[in-house]
């Protein structure tokens, strides 16, 4: 029999300068979820880089045949917190890393393994996608179904989490069919019940959660209208969330951070100026004098230009192309309102006089050739209605679809028709 010492003294040089157990231990077999999970940890402990997140999806997807659904929901997630409301990342970022082959492959296979997502991985992957302003028809009604299933177990937090993420993406109507291939699914008035949850077990209690929790559900309802929503006795419900909302603010030094709640807060002070539902003066009184002359003294330094988009959208920019081209007079994000406000509160995309706003849906539509706003968009073509300006919002599903002399003709036949 050959000896181990004879074979060892006839192997090539090379292969003896080569250490085979250390490359052997680098990932154990079996272990390749959980080796690359610590290397994502990591990668968002120093700062959440996308582009590292992707690239660690695709180490993965490359050696896996069979993906790990937790790794792939927490490479959603971490995608999604380098996008959060806080990042410094424009619109633009953000519409390049969602268009990438990559990011596809990454929705594709968690559309591929949604029944083994975990339940407690839906209110994740929602904000995620709301951070990202992203809206898969595939993977939202996943997504809803979980949510809808398990509303009666989430805590406060979560609630009012689900509900702004929701309004958001525009998944709000009181007739929300989403249909995928073979997938029909009514989620109508989930929004709704989401919001009357939070209020049913929490509405007394407002220490159950912090100014920026009940700020969140205040805004959800403002987004949709959903002003004169009742609860089980009859009572308002935004009267509630205003006030539990500022209870919280006790000092002068949290007045001053309020940061996404002053923002949240003042812009449902206005729209209900605005819009005047009969839910108006009892949600104004919930608020006191003190908070809203703050809100008004620092909205434009301290909340709005903060909390506005960096940059412009790609859509917005290919149509400001086409109005070039057109020779077409117009304002990218021109700020709008009223004639007597004394500051305004919302940009419009484009405005091209006085009288005439566009706005643009760059999300998938959640049906076939049925396009739906965002909750921010459809907030605001309800207050430029008030504010007599007509909008027109271009959807990038049909627009991407047109060569430039189509989009060239389009903007002539508007103006045309706007005059």
């Amino acid at each position: 029999m050959t000896q181990q010492s004879v074979l060892d003294t006839m192997l090539p040089k090379e292969l003896k300068k080569m250490d085979l157990t250390r490359i052997y231990q680098m990932i154990p077999p079996g272990g390749m979820s959980e080796f690359f999970l610590k290397r994502l940890h990591k990668a968002m402990r120093k700062g959440g880089n996308p582009a590292r997140v992707l690239g660690l999806y695709k180490q993965y997807q490359r050696r896996e045949d069979y993906p790990s659904m937790e790794f792939l929901v927490r490479c959603m997630i971490c995608l999604g917190y380098c996008f959060d409301w806080h990042s410094f990342w424009s619109v633009r970022d953000r519409q390049v890393l969602t268009s990438t082959k990559m990011f596809r492959f990454l929705a594709s296979d968690l559309v591929s393994g949604a029944d083994k997502i975990r339940p407690r991985d839906h209110l994740g992957l929602l904000y995620a996608l709301a951070c990202l302003h992203y809206r898969p028809p595939a993977l939202v009604p996943i997504i809803l179904q979980g949510i809808e299933s398990n509303i009666s177990q989430y805590r406060l937090e979560a609630l009012a989490n689900a509900a702004h993420s929701m309004a958001v993406l525009g998944l709000d109507s009181k007739e929300l069919m989403v249909v995928y291939e073979c997938y029909n699914k009514d989620f109508s008035g989930l929004l709704e019940r989401v919001v009357s949850e939070a209020f049913v077990r929490y509405g007394s209690i407002p220490e159950a959660g912090s100014i920026n929790d009940w700020a969140q559900l205040a805004y959800a309802m403002t987004l949709h209208g959903m002003y004169d929503l009742q609860g089980p006795s009859g009572e308002f419900i935004l009267p509630a969330f205003l006030a539990n909302a500022c209870s919280g603010i006790t000092s002068e030094k949290i007045a001053d951070g309020m940061g996404w709640a002053g923002y949240h807060l003042y812009l449902t002070l206005y729209s209900l100026d605005v819009e005047k539902p009969e839910v108006e003066i009892p949600a104004k009184k919930a608020v006191p004098m003190e908070v809203q002359l703050k809100l008004h003294t620092t909205w434009l330094r301290n909340i709005l230009l903060p909390a506005q988009p960096q940059g412009s959208e790609k859509l917005q920019l290919d149509v400001d192309a086409a109005f070039k081209r057109t020779n077409t007079q117009a304002l990218i994000n021109c700020s709008v309102g009223r004639p007597d406000d004394e500051q305004h509160t919302i940009f419009a995309g484009h405005k091209l006089n006085p009288g005439i706003a566009f706005e643009y849906d760059y999300l998938h539509p959640v049906a076939p050739d049925t396009p739906k706003v965002s909750g921010i968009v459809a907030h605001k073509l309800r207050l430029m209605r008030h504010f007599g300006i007509y909008s027109v919002v271009v959807h990038d599903c049909f627009w991407s679809k047109l060569t430039d002399d189509q989009k060239d003709e389009q903007v002539v036949v508007l103006r045309t028709k706007l005059g």
